[in-house]
């Protein structure tokens, strides 16, 4: 199963944060490689990356600062029709 995803059931899978997940595929980071080069707690950026939680824009600024690139390179973006559209 590529890492983008993860498997709640047999029959239902989820993938968050797709710009961020690009850019940890890209350099062959994982989310424990980001906590660590960030400071940015394991369970704040997986919950994010699960879509529990959206992401604050301090933890998308301590992301991206830590992986030198600027945060709106990473900053998710309203999907159309989800709880976040633009208004």
């Amino acid at each position: 199963m590529p890492r983008s995803e993860t498997t709640l059931s047999h029959s239902h899978t989820i993938a968050c944060w797709p710009e961020l997940r690009a850019v940890l595929a890209k350099r062959g980071l994982t989310t424990a490689d980001l906590a660590r080069l960030s400071g940015v707690p394991y369970y704040s950026i997986s919950n994010a990356l699960l879509g529990y939680r959206r992401p604050t824009p301090r933890v998308i600024r301590l992301l991206a600062d830590a992986l030198g690139i600027a945060p709106e390179t990473i900053t998710p973006r309203a999907r159309k029709g989800g709880d976040h559209a633009a208004a």
